[in-house]
C-alpha cells in the first residue's frame, strides 16, 4: 500500500500559492507525524498567505520549537 506524502504535496500547493490546499494537506501531514517541523512550517506560510497570521505565528512557533537548530523557520516566519 503506497501512503500518500501529504507533506510533500502541501509544499509544492504552497509554492504554488493554493494557500487552502496547503493547508489542508499540511492539516493532514501534522495528524499522522505531529511531531514532523516541515508541516507545520508548511502550513504556517499558507496560513500566513491566506491572512490567518495568529494561527501562521503558532504554526511557526510549532516548527521552532520542534526543529531549533534550522535558521529558514524563523527567517521565514519574518519575511511572512
Amino acid at each position: 500500500m503506497n501512503v500518500p506524502d501529504d507533506a510533500a504535496r502541501a509544499e509544492e500547493l504552497a509554492g504554488r500559492g493554493q494557500s487552502a490546499e496547503a493547508v489542508v494537506l499540511a492539516t493532514r501531514a501534522i495528524q499522522r507525524a505531529p511531531l514532523a517541523w516541515r508541516p507545520y512550517f508548511t502550513r504556517a506560510g499558507a496560513l500566513s498567505n491566506s491572512g490567518k497570521l495568529l494561527e501562521a505565528v503558532a504554526d511557526f512557533r510549532r516548527a521552532r520549537l520542534l526543529e531549533p537548530h534550522f535558521v529558514a523557520v524563523p527567517m521565514s516566519e519574518g519575511m511572512f
